[in-house]
């Protein structure tokens, strides 16, 4: 990556680091939306009224955290991935065109916030041995939403399983 122009306490190394971990991050983000919305226009799954609403919800949350780590590394003085075929190759999630089952759509949410969360944890590294505060703050609260994400699904699983 290339910096547009540096802003922020960090050195350039630093910022170039945490840009480039973070660009990552926004791949995978993007590969999850792009998921959540072939499930949430997937009319077989509309008949489950509340997975439905529950994806709903994510969808946008999600859409709304690719804006907020673009604007960081923007913030960084780098360009965000905005191009899907670039994000397919950066991410690390895979792209699903459709799921079957409803037990297919939950495990994939499970399991994508999983790798999510993974990749969460990398960046935080990252940021934290450059001590970008602001990047570790951000990453702290979007973990604890997918720490709650995954918890909520997995107990919309297990009470679809009894």
């Amino acid at each position: 990556m290339k910096p547009e122009a540096f802003h922020g306490e960090l050195s350039p190394q630093g910022a170039e680091a945490v840009s480039e971990q973070l660009d990552i991050l926004l791949s995978d983000i993007q590969v999850h939306y792009q998921n959540l919305r072939s499930l949430h226009w997937d009319n077989h799954l509309r008949v489950h009224l509340d997975l439905n609403s529950a994806i709903s919800q994510l969808y946008q949350d999600v859409d709304q955290g690719q804006h907020v780590v673009a604007e960081r590394i923007l913030e960084l003085g780098y360009r965000p991935t905005n191009m899907e075929r670039e994000a397919l190759v950066k991410a690390r999630l895979q792209p699903v065109d459709s799921v079957d089952t409803f037990e297919d759509a939950i495990l994939l949410i499970i399991n994508n916030s999983k790798a999510l969360l993974q990749t969460l944890r990398e960046v935080f590294d990252v940021a934290t041995s450059f001590r970008d505060h602001e990047t570790m703050s951000m990453l702290s609260e979007m973990g604890k939403y997918v720490h709650h994400t995954i918890w909520l699904f997995s107990m919309m699983r297990l009470a679809r399983m009894n």
